[in-house]
């Protein structure tokens, strides 16, 4: 017997390879019922699609249809609604309108020295070292930060600035990291996302989901004085150092560092500040935080001893507003213009003025129309440009949409042996991001 399934193989005697005998009408008999069962099966299908045609042009008709084109000459077929007129691919005369999305403001509160503290045995109202100690490092944390190719974390400090988890470090402990941990002094550890980060200040706020978190006090900056008690606290090269904390004294008070082309008016401090420390408060002897140091900086001066910078929290705190509120810091001040300070030597040989060389000026700016390339910035507001930190200290002072007004010397023509003019051109700063999203610099030719 055939099996459900097999194929037979026939030969010319009617017999297969099972050895089974179909007749001639068998294999007929067969054949005429496949055949009606195709032509049933066809007709359903029909009646099928003809349904839904008919389905389908009823929709139409009551629906109703146009074909139009649209402004950029495409067509379309349009069924319903919108076949009275207009086109899919036109634009909507009131599109719907942007949320924009905006953070709550958080205001870095900033204390006076306490008057109050002062008693007849301590008329000043300074507390201890150790008092110094119980009241911030509660209020220290450790910070390690790592991202996919980082071979180790990258080890810093914070404060913590408020209750529900803000917290301050510098930028470049952060910095292109995807994971970072913020671990307390209890040794409890959480997760971070970061709020946002300016390098140029080397600021950042990151922010963990806590809440009754002991927030750190802020004092004025202002009101130091050279001489005054400094404690730092931090975690210098390892986690097992968490809340080292080291003494020392307020060793100058706006001191203009040059850093990376950029100027940074600190707080100089000889209490010891190592590689860990950076993000940790630099605090007074009221036990008020007055500055967040940065080990970044303090490089540049390894090889001596007793240097430590701190970012003064006055000069901080607006920054760290912007952040919170906008992710960065806007409305920085530019000129639009690379260039280049003229050493003494080099204006000399050239018989040329000290000052600042432009050698490109961006399409962007308002300086395009009136600066070229080969000018010389010898003042800006009035002040000589005897270095770079003037300049930016100057420019610095000001933000974007002002105007400073600028002394230029400009030789018309290097190939005589006449002098070159000098000019006074007001020039109004613009937003030192637009600077950054223009691909490449146009200079002006002479």
């Amino acid at each position: 017997m055939k099996k459900t399934g097999d194929t037979m193989a026939n030969d010319n005697n009617g017999w297969n390879s099972y050895g089974y005998n179909y007749g001639q009408s068998d294999i007929n008999f067969n054949v005429r019922k496949k055949h009606n069962r195709t032509i049933v099966a066809l007709s359903v299908l029909c009646a099928v699609l003809l349904l839904f045609v008919g389905s389908a042009a009823l929709y139409v008709c009551l629906q109703g249809v146009a074909i139009v084109s649209g402004s950029d000459g495409k067509v379309a077929i349009v069924i319903g609604k919108n076949a009275s007129g207009g086109s899919p691919f036109d634009l909507a005369e009131n599109p719907p309108e942007t949320t924009a999305v905006t953070t709550a403001a958080v205001t870095l509160s900033i204390q006076n020295p306490p008057e109050s503290a002062a008693t007849q045995t301590n008329p000043t109202g300074a507390l201890t070292t150790r008092e110094i100690a119980a009241k911030v490092r509660p209020s220290v944390v450790g910070i390690l930060a790592s991202s996919r190719y980082s071979m180790s974390p990258k080890l810093g400090s914070g404060i913590i600035w408020t209750e529900d988890g803000y917290i301050i470090t510098n930028q470049h402990v952060i910095s292109g990291m995807t994971d970072i941990t913020v671990v307390l002094e209890s040794g409890d550890r959480y997760p971070a996302t970061l709020v946002g980060e300016d390098e140029y200040s080397d600021l950042a706020v990151i922010r963990i989901e806590a809440t009754g978190l002991p927030a750190a006090e802020f004092g004025n900056s202002d009101a130091l004085q050279v001489g005054d008690k400094a404690v730092c606290i931090g975690t210098p090269y390892d986690l097992s150092l968490m809340g080292t904390t080291t003494e020392g004294i307020i060793s100058a008070i706006n001191r203009d560092i040059v850093y990376e082309n950029r100027v940074m008016t600190l707080i100089q401090t000889d209490a010891t500040i190592n590689p860990g420390n950076s993000g940790g408060p630099l605090v007074n002897e009221y036990g008020q935080v007055v500055g967040i140091t940065s080990m970044k900086i303090m490089n540049e001066y390894q090889e001596f001893e007793g240097l430590g910078f701190a970012i003064p929290i006055n000069t901080a705190k607006g920054i760290i507003e912007e952040l919170v509120t906008y992710g960065k810091v806007v409305g920085k001040p530019a000129l639009g213009i690379s260039g280049r300070m003229l050493s003494a030597s080099t204006a000399a040989a050239n018989n040329v003025p000290i000052g600042l060389y432009v050698s490109e000026v961006y399409s962007v700016s308002d300086a395009y129309n009136k600066l070229r390339p080969g000018d010389i910035i010898t003042k800006i507001d009035g002040t000589e440009i005897t270095d770079l930190a003037i300049f930016n200290k100057i420019k610095n002072q000001h933000k974007a949409g002002d105007t400073v007004v600028l002394t230029v010397y400009r030789d018309i023509n290097f190939y005589d042996e006449l002098p070159g003019v000098t000019l006074e051109i007001t020039v109004t700063l613009i937003d030192e991001e637009l600077m950054t999203e223009q691909t490449q610099t146009t200079p002006r030719t002479r």
